[in-house]
């Protein structure tokens, strides 16, 4: 794991949730969890896995649609606060993680883009997957808004961060059997993405 990347998310964890729930960002947080919730379209019962879950945002509305959340970050503080919600999660990095356990959706969240290879990423994400799962991802994309997103991060934390093309997508999918179910373009910087394992 990237100890650069812990530090931040780590520093992180004490403004996540305000930061993200006011003023400008707040809008395009709220834009991307609709889209992604229509994705994800939870059903009861349903075991979900919040890959790169922060401090739990997702899983509360996964939790308020009577499926069950189960969280894993790579930030320490972030799954402390998840883990005081009352969810069951742990640190790991989706990457290289063995829960040893199936889930029927896995919803990756604006995670996959601080990943070194997510191609990797997206393949141990499958193997966590039950037969014909789903996964909902969100990610930003290679278009001006997505490079402001890159360039943010890149001067404000010295963090480098993927960017996605049609084309990322499109090996990503083939690579890993995948198939596209539906797609979502809720803001000017990220699409959301439905995938099935064929």
């Amino acid at each position: 794991m990237d100890s650069h990347l812990i530090d931040y998310f780590d520093k992180e964890a004490k403004v996540y949730s305000e930061r993200r729930n006011n003023g400008f960002l707040s809008k395009l947080v709220n834009k991307e969890k609709v889209s992604v919730l229509e994705l994800l379209d939870i059903e009861k019962g349903e075991k979900i896995l919040d890959a790169g879950c922060g401090d739990g945002d997702y899983s509360v509305s996964i939790k308020d649609q009577c499926a069950i959340p189960y969280g894993v970050d790579i930030s320490s503080s972030m799954i402390d606060k998840y883990l005081s919600l009352g969810f069951d999660g742990r640190i790991a990095d989706i990457s290289t993680m063995k829960l040893n356990n199936y889930f029927d959706k896995i919803l990756c969240a604006g995670s996959l883009e601080f990943v070194f290879l997510p191609n990797k990423a997206i393949n141990n994400l499958c193997a966590h997957l039950k037969e014909k799962g789903i996964i909902v991802w969100l990610y930003p994309r290679k278009s001006f808004g997505g490079y402001l997103y890159k360039f943010y991060h890149l001067i404000k934390n010295n963090i480098g961060i993927h960017l996605f093309s049609k084309s990322d997508i499109e090996y990503i999918i083939n690579n890993n059997n995948l198939k596209i179910i539906d797609i979502k373009k809720p803001d000017f910087v990220t699409f959301a993405i439905k995938l099935q394992i064929k």
